[in-house]
């Protein structure tokens, strides 16, 4: 019995390895045939088209299409706790936020709409996008009208400025959401990670924010936050809706029929017209944000390598700005602070120039030198208040007070354990005729568990006018009226 087992497994080895032999002489002789299995095998792994359920896609997006009711009110409370999370500046608060908002539906029926030429769906997905809009500005600038920031956070400040990042993030967020929805047995967990990645509630809570720092403080900072915030917003929205359009495109989602011919191609034109309207600001934002991030790459990149052969190169790199122009007339600049150090030569200043043209992103770019060229400056004590300024930056705001309050603590407590020393000498000199010379000092004294202070009076007496016998009474004397005078806990009377 044994014998026979291993006669068959030693048979099923022979058999693999004759297998193995086999299909390697096939690819060797049809080479064709590995690709055509290679292709076979990515075209299993990547295509989503055979697990996708159409009408379940089509009637789940338009379902979440309006905003009333308990949606509207969904909405009103995921705005509020996404403000609050930028009031006080917690990512886990604004995440939460995220999760429970209902933002998408809109957007994805806008996608939807023009790609299946659905007039009636786009007209419903844009009214309901501008409700969405309108109330969620208008919840978030309640917020922060009645609860001002006491300090802008981070987490708001960094809804504010879009760049590449955000536009790659709205179109593959936007393609992991389309293509979940559109799977059989829709994947949640895909739409509640592409609600947070996306991040539409917080940039519309910032234009909230914006509006109100607009009307009560700043007009001029607070457009400024709410247009960059609603620009960013805008890119997360084209980028999803176009995200749809174009799975739903490759998936060839049934076109909208109509019953009037006419209708239709005229729904088609517009529904492609509209697609193309999409895809316009789609492309202009995309190359605007790139090259905007690449001019901030380069920039950093020149200050960093170009600047560090500079005298003081730290202080001047730390220093150094730069901005980015889209305009064209304008030219984007990179300014650089001496602040009184040495003046940097011209013949310097026209290598880094030069050097600026290495960087493909910096072509057009301006360089600026604020330099302080008075040769009278006192260069030694200017660093040293630079270096003082400098170390109080490093501290923030509230450490700042805390460090300040314990200076004045410190102070009051030496302030109390000073003693009019003029005061204290004419008292003395009227009482203590036999005095020729008092002096006082404080002693700090510690037994290395401990540390007091310890007020030294030292006395010199003058044995001509007082008995030599009469001279520790007397001392002992001054001491205890010191000690009254002074409200002093322990001192020592010495003599000199």
């Amino acid at each position: 019995m044994e014998g026979n087992k291993f006669n068959f497994s030693e048979e099923k080895n022979l058999n693999k390895e004759k297998k193995v032999e086999e299909t390697k002489e096939a690819v060797t002789a049809n080479p064709a045939g590995l690709i055509a299995a290679i292709k076979h095998f990515f075209t299993e792994l990547l295509d989503f088209r055979h697990d996708t359920d159409r009408d379940a896609t089509i009637q789940a997006i338009k379902g979440d299409i309006p905003f009333k009711g308990a949606t509207a009110w969904i909405l009103i409370c995921s705005i509020f706790v996404a403000s609050i999370g930028l009031n006080a500046n917690s990512t886990a608060v604004v995440i939460g936020a995220m999760l429970i908002s209902p933002l998408m539906g809109p957007i994805l029926g806008i996608g939807l709409s023009v790609s299946i030429n659905d007039i009636d769906t786009l007209r419903k997905s844009l009214v309901n996008f501008a409700v969405m809009i309108l109330l969620s500005v208008l919840t978030a600038f309640l917020f922060f009208w009645f609860f001002p920031l006491s300090e802008e956070s981070s987490e708001l400040l960094a809804r504010t400025k879009p760049d590449i990042r955000d536009v790659l993030i709205a179109f593959f967020g936007g393609l992991a959401l389309i293509i979940a929805r559109t799977k059989k047995g829709t994947i949640a967990s895909v739409i509640f990670g592409v609600a947070i990645a996306t991040a539409l509630m917080p940039p519309l809570c910032t234009v909230g924010y914006g509006l109100s720092v607009a009307l009560e403080d700043d007009f001029t900072k607070g457009t400024r936050y709410a247009l960059g915030a609603m620009y960013l917003f805008t890119i997360n929205t084209i980028f999803i809706a176009l995200a749809t359009f174009l799975v739903l495109k490759v998936l060839d989602f049934p076109m909208l029929k109509y019953a009037n011919s006419a209708k239709r191609r005229r729904t088609s034109r517009i529904a492609m017209f509209l697609a193309i309207i999409v895809m316009i600001p789609a492309i202009w934002t995309f190359v605007k944000v790139l090259n905007e991030s690449r001019f901030e790459r380069d920039a950093k990149n020149f200050i960093n390598r170009e600047l560090s052969a500079l005298p003081h190169a730290d202080y001047i790199i730390k220093n150094s700005s730069f901005k980015y122009s889209e305009d064209e007339n304008v030219l984007s600049s990179i300014e650089l602070n001496t602040f009184g150090l040495d003046v940097i030569p011209e013949s310097t200043t026209a290598l880094l120039k030069e050097r600026l043209k290495n960087y493909n992103a910096l072509k057009n770019t301006n360089l600026i030198l604020h330099q302080n060229r008075n040769k009278n400056i006192d260069n030694l004590k200017h660093m040293e208040q630079i270096r003082y300024r400098d170390s109080l930056d490093i501290l923030s705001q509230s450490d700042k007070i805390v460090f300040l309050e314990n200076k004045l603590k410190s102070l009051s407590k030496l302030e109390k354990q000073q003693i009019p020393f003029d005061e204290l000498t004419k008292e003395v000199q009227i009482n203590y005729e036999a005095v020729s010379r008092l002096s006082y000092s404080t002693v700090l004294t510690s037994n290395f568990s401990k540390t007091d202070t310890l007020s030294v009076f030292t006395v010199k007496w003058n044995k001509k006018a007082i008995k030599a016998a009469d001279i520790l009474k007397q001392q002992d004397k001054l001491g205890r009226w010191l000690k009254q005078r002074f409200k002093l806990d322990s001192l020592v009377v010495n003599q000199e």
